[in-house]
This record gives structure tokens, sequence and C-alpha cells, in this order.
């Protein structure tokens, strides 16, 4: 079973919040989150603040964390890739869409499952490595 943990990209103080808590009754909190960071609460009225993202519950092949919305590469049969990772919600799983050109997207994913994370390196992620993207 993954470990459940999230964090969260503050847009208006532009800081990643790590291993935050989500309150379970989000929509008690007038439309926000209560978002728990090392102790201390915020208390958003408006979530478009914050950008919340979940552990995937696997690691790289360097022991790092994935993140939904981090950024990573590998080797294919193709070269090197770097794609980012979302949740698929008609596939249930997390996946990647890769990179093309100047940060366009493919239509569909591929499911981690199937690439492994084994090979999978974290090189950032798209709120603090943006610049990433346009390689």
């Amino acid at each position: 079973m993954r470990e459940i943990k999230f964090r969260a990209w503050d847009k208006v103080g532009k800081i990643m919040l790590n291993d935050i808590g989500v309150h379970p009754f989000i929509t008690q909190l007038n439309d926000g989150y209560k978002l728990l960071d090392a102790g201390s609460m915020i208390v958003s009225p408006k979530m478009t603040e914050y950008e919340i993202m979940r552990f995937t519950g696997l690691l790289d092949r360097q022991g790092k964390e994935i993140w939904e919305f981090d950024i990573v590469t590998f080797e294919s049969n193709m070269g090197e890739e770097t794609a980012m990772v979302f949740w698929a919600n008609n596939l249930g799983s997390f996946a990647l869409n890769y990179i093309e050109g100047k940060s366009q997207w493919h239509d569909d994913g591929d499911l981690i499952s199937t690439i492994g994370a084994e090979i999978l390196e974290v090189i950032g992620n798209i709120y603090e490595n943006g610049d990433l993207l346009c390689q």
C-alpha cells in the first residue's frame, strides 16, 4: 500500500510547502483547503492560491520520491526522454506526458508502472523548474 502524502505549491509566495496535510472536510472550509506545514496551519479561502500535489508512492533510480507534476528523465529506445508525472483519471494511475520541443505534451501518457519507476530520475518539477520543459 502506498504512503499518502501531499505537498503544495504556494502560487503567491512562490514556495513549495512539503509534507502538508489536507483537511478531510475540504468543502466545509469556505471553498478552500486547510494546509498543515511544519506544525503551522494555513487556511486559504481561495484554493486557487495553491496547487496540491500527490506523492506517487514511488522512488526514482536515485531513491528520490516521485511526485505529481515532477519532471523526470529516462533512457528509452528513442534516446533520452523528458516527461512530466501526472494523474491519469481515465487510467486510474500515475502516468508520464512526454515533452516535445517547447513544453508541448503528447495527448496520451504512458503508465509509470509500464515503464518502471526504477529507470526514472527526478530532475525538478513544473513550478520550481519550468525551464526544464523547454529543453
